[in-house]
């Protein structure tokens, strides 16, 4: 039998913290640990553990350094092969709930978790979460509406291995998020992680993230952009308006690492930047081959052509023609995961407004891993001159593209779904 440890996170709690510890002590899964970490309570928490500490396996005593802090102390004391985390005011749907999680547990599953309730007095609502396929792959496209938010797997309703918390450990510098983070980063570094279509927990309204919806907001933004291939979208889903991140560039997306020409006093990534007379270096995606990339700007200088390298490799190079362009190079062999590629102009120019040397305007970098590329919708016509790449074994390719339509963001319901935290 598997043994499990529960934890309780609990701070000020003393009203919420019986109905949580009767839900964890009436499971009927017999090999069961419960852990409370009480972070230093000054109401009446100690003495609710009293009344409760002949059932209590272990009671730890840690000064609140915020949730995450405590959920990575339970992680290091806890003797349970996976651990649970129903905190304060939170608890199992049922007495059979771990039970029935753990009768569909894989053998080879490192991260499980099923569905849940959020209650919000008398309201509840059933979430049905996503299973891992679902979950990465919308991210991976930047799908991230209000839907997939609700669906995401809630920490009340999923057992991680043990070693697994111990070895990633929650992200403090997250206050309300670390816990979607660890799931991402857990699943991303190879952890096998297991839906089961079963309630687990219901959780109260009234956590961190709902009172504080504004920077879990943010969070929210800052992590699920750093696991997507399309970080526009997810920066979208979150500010219609402009995200804070506008312009970063995601791991898994790949783009610009060097090279762009910064404005005096800037304090945000601008919409599009000069590149310098060095050219470009750019990043390919972290997580997979990359078959392709798309360079969109304005080009002002008669006869550009970049030349292509990565590696110490030529792989040809690329004309631009005047105006607006937007250019797609292939890659035959794809370029390997985190490949370093330098695009360098053959033509420059001083910058119209400071005595720089610049060679061309950069509004947009897109790289294509694996699969077929989405139809682009026709959006203006681009004045590309289409020239087939020199050198290599099969050289790369440039091809007229569209620009891809940015996502429609039903900003109401974005808003209902945070609320609901």
């Amino acid at each position: 039998m598997v043994k499990v440890t529960v934890a309780t996170v609990a701070l000020n709690a003393a009203d919420d913290l019986p109905l949580t510890l009767e839900s964890v002590l009436a499971q009927d899964h017999d090999d069961l640990e419960l852990l409370v970490v009480d972070g230093a309570s000054w109401d009446d928490t100690p003495g609710v553990l009293t009344r409760y500490g002949d059932a209590i396996d272990r009671v730890e005593v840690v000064e609140d350094g915020g949730i995450y802090v405590a959920m990575n102390h339970a992680a290091s004391v806890a003797s349970g092969e996976f651990v649970l985390f129903m905190n304060a005011g939170d608890r199992f749907h049922t007495e059979r709930s771990l039970s029935k999680l753990l009768a569909r547990t894989r053998p080879d599953a490192d991260v499980v978790w099923g569905n849940h309730v959020w209650r919000d007095g008398a309201v509840e609502v059933f979430r049905i979460a996503m299973d891992p396929g679902t979950l990465l792959g919308e991210l991976r496209i930047g799908a991230v509406g209000p839907r997939w938010i609700a669906r995401f797997p809630a920490h009340q309703a999923t057992l991680t291995r043990t070693a697994l918390l111990r070895s990633l450990r929650y992200d403090t510098v997250w206050r309300l998020a670390a816990d979607h983070d660890l799931l991402l980063r857990a699943l991303h570094g190879g952890a096998v992680g297991q839906y089961v279509d079963e309630v687990v927990a219901i959780y109260a309204s009234g956590g961190l993230s709902h009172h504080r919806a504004a920077l879990c907001r943010l969070e929210w933004n800052a992590i699920y952009r750093a696991f997507s291939e399309r970080p526009k979208a997810v920066d979208a889903a979150f500010y219609p308006h402009g995200s804070p991140f506008a312009g970063t560039p995601s791991p898994l997306a790949g783009g610009v690492v060097g090279g762009l020409v910064v404005e005096p006093g800037a304090t945000a990534p601008p919409a599009e930047a000069w590149v310098g007379a060095a050219g470009l270096t750019l990043r390919t995606p972290t997580h997979a081959l990359a078959r392709e990339v798309r360079l969109h700007g304005r080009n002002d200088a008669p006869g550009q052509h970049l030349d292509l390298a990565a590696g110490g490799r030529s792989l040809g190079d690329a004309a631009l023609a005047q105006g607006p362009f937007d250019l797609v190079v292939e890659f035959d062999p794809p370029l390997g995961p985190g490949t370093l590629l330098e695009a360098v102009p053959r033509e420059v120019m001083r910058h119209p407004d400071r005595a720089e040397i610049v060679a061309f305007v950069l509004s947009g970098v897109a790289f294509a891993s694996g699969g077929a590329p989405a139809p682009l919708p026709l959006r203006v016509p681009m004045n590309v001159q289409l020239r087939r790449a020199r050198g290599g074994r099969d050289p790369p390719v440039a091809r007229l593209v569209a620009a891809r339509a940015a996502p429609r963001v039903d900003a109401r319901a974005l808003r209902r779904a945070l609320a609901c935290l």
